[in-house]
């Protein structure tokens, strides 16, 4: 999630983790500072969305500095 204070408060879908447990993820962000927390969520196969569905959150974590500026 984007800092609400100085970002756009925009919510990035990652990618999605393998059943070895890693996470697919190839995209070039300009900005990956403003970033704050990280959110991992289960959605239903074949989801359209790209926005993540908050209600089925498994897990998340607060990112330290350099992260949130």
């Amino acid at each position: 999630m984007d800092d609400l204070s100085k970002g756009s408060d925009y919510a990035l879908s990652m990618g999605k983790f393998l059943n070895s447990g890693t996470l697919i993820f190839n995209e070039v962000m300009n900005n990956a500072t403003t970033y704050t927390d990280i959110v991992i969520t289960q959605e239903p196969a074949g989801d359209l969305s790209p926005l993540p569905s908050w209600s089925n959150s498994v897990a998340q974590t607060w990112l330290i500095p350099p992260f949130g500026q």
